[in-house]
């Protein structure tokens, strides 16, 4: 008499011991099966409906990323694109001094070889093909006295028509 037995029922997954192993309990309710299969499959659509969304947020977070990193990426780029730019425009300037100055130099020994009275003389007699001047050829000129007409002298005096205007205006 001491015996257990265990049947399984395969409907419900649950176990019987004891006594009433020869008649076993056993309502066979669809209905309430059925409602739990709902009830499953919905909690099943409803996870893959959430899992579903956490990836699409995360591939939204990866694309956001991705996109963050690519425009910072070309904003790099254009502003080490504009410091070349600056960069050789600097050198061409530089550049260009160098040249600009080494020019002032050679200018400037030229002015100076030039600016001598020796040279001066030089380029008169031989290039323009001038006579040194000799003491019959000077002409000697008073400037101390007024020779020359000013800017007041040269004024008309004014005409009727202009002194009426000054009086009445």
């Amino acid at each position: 008499m001491g015996e257990v037995f265990i049947i399984e029922d395969f409907k419900r997954n649950s176990y019987v011991s004891g006594n009433t192993v020869l008649v076993p309990e056993y309502n066979p309710s669809r209905k309430n099966n059925d409602e739990k299969f709902k009830k499953l499959e919905k909690a099943k659509k409803e996870a893959q409906i959430k899992i579903r969304k956490q990836q699409t947020k995360q591939k939204l977070t990866v694309l956001k990323m991705i996109a963050f990193v690519f425009i910072v990426g070309v904003v790099l780029l254009l502003r080490y694109a504009s410091i070349y730019k600056m960069q050789a425009n600097l050198q061409s300037y530089k550049t260009e001094i160098s040249n600009i100055k080494a020019q002032n130099e050679s200018l400037t020994l030229i002015l100076a070889k030039s600016s001598k009275l020796e040279s001066v003389e030089n380029t008169a007699i031989n290039d323009l093909h001038m006579v040194r001047a000799t003491a019959s050829d000077v002409i000697m000129v008073d400037l101390t006295k007024k020779n020359f007409k000013t800017a007041q002298d040269n004024e008309t005096p004014p005409s009727i028509l202009e002194k009426l205007k000054n009086i009445l205006f």
